[in-house]
């Protein structure tokens, strides 16, 4: 079944890729989707430049085919984001790559109206469907920054991607505005901030930089470091060598999972504030 299930996934994505195929792709992953899990999904192309995945209580759009569930992104969350330092009503969380904003709904909701999160992402269209789902979902709580966090102001190149998770700040020929989350965050007077979760593709510690008053206040913060992207030895990826001592110096006691089942989470660096 597992098997049959990937092929079809191959053959939707191969169906979403081309303009004249993309509403049967909806059409085919909305009806697979409400099978699977019992619940009526709607997901349908945008001729402005966004998928919209529409669920009995959630909406997310992103500029390739979103099929992700309610419920499998919010075991996402709990499993890779909040391991350690689990939400409660009230916190605040600083989401720094936010992407298209799935994770930020789940966010949203566990914080709830007396909580906050902060949203960061560079990517113009990948940050204008972030600010689709966070309107289509009501989700005053949360304040999106359509730009890229880095260690001082800054103009940056950024590439440009069919696959928006992997673009990255540096190269590519769009244009974004960079300055560090501490410029970003001052004018909102946060006392306290119970999460950062920062995954920006390779620019960990220009990011990390930009943010040292900001950690000063942070409980807790999880960083995914992509070493398990790199293929030289002094591939710029390499990063979790410098971001572990960068929070141990700054009052962080950091914890690893060199035993997780998937490569990507043993490269997650997570920080808890030493008391």
């Amino acid at each position: 079944m597992s098997q049959l299930a990937r092929r079809l996934g191959r053959a939707f994505e191969g169906l979403s890729l081309r303009p004249s195929t993309r509403p049967i792709a909806g059409v085919l992953m909305s009806a697979g989707k409400t099978l699977q899990t019992r619940r009526r999904h709607w997901i349908s192309w945008d001729k402005r430049g966004w998928w919209k995945n529409q669920q009995a209580d959630a909406v997310f759009f992103s500029p390739t085919l979103h099929s992700g569930t309610l419920d499998g992104l919010s075991d996402h969350v709990t499993e890779f984001w909040c391991p350690f330092v689990p939400l409660r009503e009230g916190d605040v969380v600083i989401d720094v790559g936010a992407g298209v904003g799935d994770h930020v709904l789940i966010f949203s909701r566990r914080v709830g109206s007396s909580g906050k999160v902060i949203a960061v992402e560079a990517h113009p269209q990948t940050a204008r469907c972030l600010e689709l789902t966070v309107d289509a979902n009501g989700l005053s709580n949360t304040r999106v920054f359509s730009e890229a966090a880095w260690n001082k102001p800054d103009l940056l190149t950024m590439s440009d991607a069919d696959a928006h998770e992997g673009n990255t700040v540096g190269g590519g020929t769009i244009q974004v505005r960079a300055r560090p989350v501490d410029e970003m965050l001052a004018p909102l007077h946060l006392a306290r901030i119970d999460l950062i979760k920062m995954n920006v593709e390779g620019a960990e510690l220009e990011a990390l930089e930009g943010m040292t008053e900001t950690l000063n206040r942070t409980t807790g913060i999880v960083v995914s470091c992509h070493d398990f992207l790199a293929i030289a030895p002094d591939d710029s990826r390499r990063t979790k060598a410098r971001v572990i001592p960068f929070l141990e110096a700054r009052g962080f006691t950091v914890t690893q999972r060199p035993d997780a089942p998937y490569a990507f989470a043993r490269d997650y660096v997570y920080g808890r504030r030493r008391t």
